[in-house]
């Protein structure tokens, strides 16, 4: 019998409501695991970690405060940056040159009790939390936000310095070309197929969830008075659980986007519902390794001697 997991079920609450158009990009936002394991466990977690997402899932409930009468549906798209050679890289120098940056600059919060470093998924969730990195330094008066996904921007509103773009600069993909080798007797010529990728940065992974709670209606239109019958319910909710596998979350930070079905009209009064996205967490292990011994000197791993047992031959 296979061992059984100690899971952590983080929950995140979106509040829903019928759009009036059903492209309605509005309910979106980012979630930030280490924070939830934090308020949860009652102890700093710290965001420079790999967590290990075990299982995710999605279904609504009712809001108190707000109209429930045909109820709704929703798709739930989850995307997050896959914890990879290349992501730890990019992470890593966004970190190198936040700490390194906190002993020259006023205000950075490198005394403070529970400071960190942290980034968010793309720009537009940053948050109060969010690390900030003066790319121009010491003397730059405006600092750019740390973020994974994105172009490099100095200039414009939207200041951001990303793991993406670091990657991309240092470390871009060799192209394709023709290799000609001239000799008395031949001309060579090699050509080189161009690669299947072009950047060593992870691309977004996303995966998906469904939650319902609605009923039917029977809708028959007159010119004197609509006639409008509810006929019955149905709720559901989705989780998809991936046994003894898991996906590696870097950083904890998910990005969540909804759609939500019906459209509200003008017979009916918009809905409103909670959307509880379930995520099970099976663990976190950290980005960077940084080992010293008490000394200060950096911890080297030895390896660990084994007795042996010693058979003496009897005479």
């Amino acid at each position: 019998m296979a061992r059984s997991k100690n899971l952590h079920l983080i929950r995140h609450r979106v509040a829903l409501e019928q759009p009036n158009d059903p492209t309605d990009t509005s309910f979106k936002g980012e979630i930030d695991l280490a924070e939830l394991l934090s308020k949860q466990l009652g102890r700093t977690i710290k965001q420079n970690q790999s967590f290990r997402l075990a299982g995710w899932g999605a279904y609504m409930t009712r809001k108190s405060d707000d109209d429930l009468d045909g109820g709704m549906a929703s798709t739930v798209q989850l995307q997050f940056c896959p914890t990879t050679k290349w992501s730890v890289k990019g992470h890593k120098m966004m970190q190198d040159a936040y700490w390194k940056q906190a002993t020259f600059r006023a205000g950075m919060g490198s005394k403070s009790l529970y400071d960190e470093f942290e980034v968010s998924m793309y720009e537009s969730y940053a948050d109060e939390r969010t690390s900030k990195v003066y790319v121009g330094g010491i003397s730059d008066p405006h600092p750019e936000t740390c973020v994974l996904y994105g172009m490099y921007d100095a200039d414009g509103s939207d200041r951001k310095i990303t793991a993406e773009a670091l990657i991309n600069a240092h470390h871009p993909v060799k192209t394709g070309g023709v290799l000609i080798e001239d000799d008395f007797l031949f001309n060579d010529q090699i050509n080189y197929k161009e690669p299947k990728f072009s950047s060593h940065f992870p691309p977004v992974t996303s995966i998906g969830a469904t939650a319902t709670m609605s009923a039917s209606y029977f809708y028959d239109h007159d010119i004197g008075i609509d006639e409008i019958y509810d006929t019955q319910g149905i709720a559901t909710d989705s989780f998809h659980d991936l046994g003894d596998n898991h996906l590696n979350i870097m950083t904890g930070r998910m990005h969540f986007d909804c759609t939500v079905l019906p459209r509200d009209d003008e017979n009916i009064i918009a809905d409103g519902t909670w959307l509880v996205i379930t995520l099970a967490i099976e663990g976190w292990s950290p980005l960077h390794y940084r080992r010293k011994s008490k000394g200060g000197k950096k911890y080297s791993r030895k390896p660990r001697r084994t007795s042996r047992r010693r058979y003496k031959r009897r005479g």
